[in-house]
């Protein structure tokens, strides 16, 4: 009984130690619309997304691009992370130590005329 109540130990420790790791990158998902509102489907649409630290007007430390063809329903899977990387560094980003915001800045036509969209809590 002793033998088998240490493999589940040593077990939950080792999925404690994964799970306590920063991630490398994370999802984002959206419906791209234009600025009436309409659905803007099957067309590149830019997005810039920065992580800002403090809160919503703080200073971003880190920002990338994304240029994207939308679904036909105007869907978007954007995995921050891996975007053309414009300033930072995604991996030195120290999550526990402050609030940080994500600004999501897109541009209909697919150019780099961005215009703010939201800013999320991380």
């Amino acid at each position: 009984m002793k033998k088998i109540t240490f493999t589940l130990l040593i077990g939950l420790i080792c999925v404690v130690t994964i799970f306590a790791q920063a991630p490398k990158t994370f999802k984002y998902q959206a419906i791209a619309r234009d600025n009436t509102g309409n659905i803007i489907s099957n067309q590149i649409v830019s997005f810039q997304i920065s992580i800002v630290e403090g809160d919503a007007g703080g200073i971003s430390i880190y920002t990338e691009t994304h240029d994207i063809t939308t679904s036909e329903f105007g869907l978007v899977n954007l995995e921050i992370g891996n975007g053309e990387l414009v300033s930072g560094t995604f991996e030195t980003i120290d999550w526990g130590s402050n609030s940080y915001f994500l600004q999501i800045e897109m541009d209909e036509n697919g150019g780099i005329n961005y215009l703010l969209l939201e800013h999320l809590n991380c």
